[in-house]
């Protein structure tokens, strides 16, 4: 039987209680409407109809769903 020593810490440990989110624009910035991927939902949001896909939002412009940062309100 192997002892291990146990791991004494002697210095204090700051936390941070702020939380930094980085939001990255997704890689998928379109979908045609024909090859929207079966998880989409849909929203009508002010007028403007929305697929919302892994909780990003896509703007219906035609044919096509277009990715936006937020939908208008």
């Amino acid at each position: 039987m192997i002892k291990q020593k146990k791991h004494k810490h002697k210095h204090k440990h700051h936390h941070s209680s702020q939380v930094i989110v980085v939001q990255q624009p997704p890689r998928q910035q379109h979908y045609h409407r024909s090859s929207l991927p079966e998880i989409a939902t849909f929203a009508i949001i002010a007028g403007a109809s929305y697929a919302i896909i892994d909780n990003v939002f896509y703007k219906q412009a035609g044919e096509r769903y277009e990715y936006v940062e937020k939908p208008l309100r």
